[in-house]
């Protein structure tokens, strides 16, 4: 049995203060070398799923690579018994076995100086970024806080597609109001746009509305379009404008938004970060992790042939 998996590739962005930080690899490699154990890298945050790094290796020439999972603990699993005669059948619940956790999830990670690959099973990539700041912090409780974000690069073919095509409308899908946005899992368009265009929808919106009615309307949504006309005489947004504002949200690597070329095509903010599709043999409800770091090492070096590293 085998399972489609995704392959994603991140660069690590550090936000310093005054100093040049080492590298995401450097950082980590320093970390496991202190943190032997597995009870050493294991983070339990009361009502979220422990962490911990299973397994981890350093590759002369290449860098470190991680297995982290995360479980619940005592958690029970849901069984399906098997029915041959009945109409009907309730699902039951069975323990782990003992000494044991069932896996809620997996996430794989080779870390090459700031270069980041990842192949995760049910485990947001923004589980394993906060896992190795975490891991980095407990190794040296002394140091400086080290602020980092795992960056999406874009694709440089869709880039070449909306340089050569133009723009000829952007889409943004927007929460009117962000109250309802959970700030740590969702940093995306829908939060950050706020500005004077989001601004203005709500005042056409919400002109003579109280403070209540406002507020009972916090999940509101908008979908809005700016498009470029070039027969218009009187542009609203002119084809330099346009284009800026779809570089910015390329740049700003955001989701929520579809870009489309003055040729028809759409691209959407999802589509732009670099990834790859493999298929690996199964493990249970995930895959193996040699398996997995042999398709990020395998991709990582054709990341380095192509140039993509050094843009």
């Amino acid at each position: 049995m085998e399972r489609n998996k995704t392959l994603s590739y991140r660069r690590a962005d550090f936000i310093t203060q005054g100093h040049e930080p080492k590298t995401l690899e450097a950082y980590l490699t320093d970390a496991l070398e202190k943190l032997e154990n597995i009870s050493d890298r294991r983070f339990e945050d009361p009502g979220h799923p422990v962490l911990e790094c299973r397994k981890h290796s350093k590759k002369t020439n290449l860098g470190i690579l991680l297995h982290i999972t995360a479980h619940t603990p005592g958690e029970q699993a849901s069984v399906v018994p098997k029915e041959n005669e009945g109409k009907t059948g309730d699902v039951e619940t069975a323990d782990p076995p003992e000494n044991c956790e069932f896996m809620d999830g997996d996430i794989m990670v080779l870390v090459a100086n700031d270069h980041v690959l990842l192949c995760s099973t049910n485990l947001h990539e923004k589980k394993a970024q906060r896992y190795m700041s975490r891991l980095i912090e407990k190794a040296n409780p002394d140091g400086e806080a080290l602020n980092f974000a795992l960056s999406r690069v874009a694709d440089i073919n869709k880039l070449k597609l909306i340089q050569t095509q133009g723009v000829k409308s952007v889409s943004i899908d927007a929460t009117i109001f962000d109250a309802s946005i959970d700030h740590l899992e969702r940093k995306t368009t829908k939060k950050k746009i706020t500005g004077s265009l989001m601004d203005q929808v709500k005042a056409a919106l919400f002109k003579d509305e109280q403070p209540d009615d406002l507020a009972a309307a916090e999940n509101l949504s908008a979908h809005i379009v700016l498009t470029y006309d070039g027969r218009s005489k009187n542009k609203i947004f002119g084809k330099e404008r346009i284009e800026t504002m779809a570089k910015q949200l390329l740049d700003d690597n955001e989701d929520g938004f579809t870009i489309m070329t003055c040729k028809g095509e759409k691209i959407k903010g999802d589509q732009i970060a670099l990834k790859k599709s493999v298929t690996l043999p199964k493990h249970g409800k995930s895959v193996y992790c040699k398996d997995a770091w042999n398709a990020l090492e395998e991709y990582y070096f054709e990341l380095r042939e192509n140039g993509v590293l050094e843009q």
